[in-house]
């Protein structure tokens, strides 16, 4: 109710900062509740309001700490992607684009794996794990008849594993 009043009266004095205090309130009471979408309606209605910023991110973590406890990788890496900074969202979403690299990679998915690896950096043994994948996709790539893109990865990869053999055997193959 209160909030209705000091909107009613927007331009007058302090009152939107007492608007806005009211909303971050009411959006205070869903977290409390555990209601992660009702309170981020809530703080999405005040953008300028510096609790509030905080308040939108905990409504976006929580759903993806839940998400995380149930199993769902995917989309709890999908939703911390979207607050980097806080908490520990940005450790927690390397843990899961790592693990999820080396679930492509072990499924042989290597153009997808790289990706995920490049994005990582030098965290954990991803640079390792990328070379990996390169020799990988570049394997796949003589099986399937595309010798000079192979060989043009190939060559990148330094004398990796046995990278050199696959070289010649692609130029024998074109």
């Amino acid at each position: 109710l209160a909030a209705a009043r000091f909107e009613e009266v927007l331009g007058y004095e302090d009152s939107k900062e007492l608007w806005s205090q009211c909303i971050y309130k009411q959006g205070e009471e869903k977290m409390l509740a555990g209601d992660w979408a009702g309170a981020l309606a809530f703080f999405d209605r005040i953008p300028d309001y510096p609790a509030a910023q905080d308040g939108r991110r905990e409504c976006t973590y929580q759903p993806a700490m839940t998400l995380l406890a149930e199993g769902d990788t995917d989309g709890a890496l999908e939703l911390l992607l979207t607050i980097p900074g806080y908490k520990d969202a940005d450790e927690l979403a390397n843990k899961l684009r790592y693990a999820k690299a080396i679930q492509l990679a072990n499924e042989r998915r290597w153009g997808e794996a790289m990706v995920l690896f490049e994005a990582l950096g030098d965290y954990e043994n991803s640079p390792d794990e990328l070379i990996n994948a390169r020799y990988g996709y570049a394997v796949s790539l003589i099986d399937d008849a595309r010798y000079d893109e192979a060989i043009d990865i190939l060559h990148g990869l330094d004398g990796y594993m046995n990278s050199e053999e696959y070289i010649l055997k692609a130029r024998y193959m074109q």
